[in-house]
């Protein structure tokens, strides 16, 4: 007997089994995007943890400071440049300090 006569012969039978499949798709479907989702979550928390660890408010909780100029707030990195007398800015992880600079180190 065709194919096709089967098929019309149990016609609530197919529609039951496809009916079947469709149900186990879109579950597979929920489970998938649940996972790409988890996946997600766990890679940006790696990327939130890599920040936090070069976060400038991390670095100074480390015992770090930042020192800037009083008057253009310009970053220091190094004491070339540096006068007697000029007025630094130093960041702490708990406050700050506004000093003079008594003696320049090379």
């Amino acid at each position: 007997m065709p194919r096709i006569v089967l098929h019309l012969k149990k016609p609530f039978d197919r529609v039951l089994r496809l009916q079947q499949d469709l149900d186990e798709m879109a579950q597979r479907l929920v489970t998938a995007e649940k996972h790409a989702v988890e996946l997600e979550r766990e890679r940006l928390i790696g990327m939130v943890n890599r920040l936090e660890s070069v976060s400038p408010l991390k670095v100074l909780s480390r015992g770090y400071s930042i020192a800037t100029t009083v008057e253009d707030n310009k970053l220091i990195k190094s004491s070339i440049g540096l006068t007697v007398g000029k007025m630094l800015r130093t960041r702490f992880s708990h406050g700050g300090v506004v000093s003079t600079v008594v003696e320049v180190l090379k």
